[in-house]
């Protein structure tokens, strides 16, 4: 049983930051999310709303979070990659390339960076604060 555990730790360590940034991408892929900066109209861009949005959304916070929760290799890049895949897919949800040059590029990039580097952040600080007490309890 722990050379299972093993050989799972080392194949997470290994690659987990490309798994992220896969299924982050595929689901963006799946479900874009278009972003409207200064739209004062109902569905920009010809985009209505859907149910599948917020399991995607939710996912652009959670996937950070693993990369720093877990011993992940380059696990720093998954924020950056996240916030690359969300721009990337914008014309797919119905962006305008213009407007996203103008205007939701750069939004996206500092809202995205810094919010999902937090993400990454707090994953770390979980994991020390955790190894810290199991090391302490003797586990």
């Amino acid at each position: 049983m722990d050379s299972r555990v093993g050989i799972l730790t080392s194949n997470i360590s290994r690659y987990g930051a490309a798994a992220l940034s896969v299924v982050t991408a595929c689901a963006l892929i799946i479900c874009p999310l278009p972003f409207c900066i200064d739209c004062e109209y109902p569905n920009p861009w010809g985009h209505v709303s859907v149910n599948a949005e917020v399991p995607v959304s939710f996912w652009l916070l959670v996937a950070p979070f693993l990369a720093g929760a877990f011993p992940v290799k380059k696990g720093w890049l998954v924020p950056l990659i996240v916030v690359l895949s969300l721009i990337a897919t914008q014309p797919l949800g119905g962006v305008a390339w213009w407007s996203l040059r103008e205007n939701e590029g750069p939004f996206i990039l500092l809202l995205g960076l810094p919010v999902t580097t937090v993400c990454f952040g707090i994953g770390w600080r979980t994991r020390v604060i955790v190894t810290s007490v199991r090391r302490q309890d003797g586990l």
